[in-house]
């Protein structure tokens, strides 16, 4: 009986033992719980925090790179078209004023030619009325080219042979053939060029048949 007993009170210390330990351990695991809890969830928090930080600074310099290229093709494209604009409003002045150029010219040598028929001067005349006509002819002025050459066509009639075949004159129809030929671009000259041409053979052929 009295070691049935003991036997009891052994296994009565022994439960009230373990389940002490056990109140203790669970007591340890939950504080322990409790004040790691708090720390390992800032430590997720924070780490979750600077990977979107990352995430997001990663996506921000990549929309920032884009739109520099963006930027920089824009402006390349912009600056082409610029150019293109100031080479070609350069190419306009340029051509305006080599126009105004000769046409300046042009009424230079008309007057000058005018000049020399009061003085009965055909043959200076005539020159100045070549130029005057290849100047207008640059400077696409159609009705002082007509006038040109018919001036020039009434003074030829006044000279001679001689004189249509002297240097100087010579020099200046070259001259004036040559800026012909490169303005007829739309045969606008070509009815004037061949009538003048008729002329000038007309004249060395009248020449020739007087010198026999």
């Amino acid at each position: 009986m009295n070691n049935s007993l003991d036997i009891l009170t052994r296994i009565d210390d022994l439960y009230n033992h373990a389940f002490t330990n056990l109140l203790y351990f669970t007591s340890g695991l939950i504080a322990i719980v409790g004040i790691l809890m708090p720390i390992l969830t800032q430590l997720y928090h924070n780490r979750v925090i600077r990977i979107a930080k990352e995430d997001i600074k990663s996506e921000l310099q990549s929309e920032l790179l884009e739109l520099v290229s963006k930027l920089k093709l824009e402006f390349t494209e912009e600056r082409k078209a610029f150019e293109v604009h100031i080479t070609e409003l350069n190419t306009s002045l340029k051509n305006e004023l080599d126009r105004r150029v000769s046409a300046s010219l042009g009424f230079s040598a008309m007057h000058q030619g005018a000049a020399c028929i009061k003085d009965k001067n055909y043959y200076v005349a005539a020159i100045s009325y070549l130029h005057s006509s290849r100047f207008f002819a640059t400077a696409k002025d159609d009705i002082n080219v007509q006038r040109s050459l018919k001036a020039c066509d009434d003074c030829i009639d006044k000279l001679t042979k001689e004189q249509i075949e002297e240097d100087e004159f010579c020099e200046a129809f070259k001259w004036f053939m040559a800026e012909m030929e490169k303005t007829n671009l739309h045969k606008r000259y070509s009815d004037d060029i061949s009538n003048f041409k008729r002329t000038m053979k007309k004249k060395t052929q009248q020449g020739a048949a007087s010198s026999t």
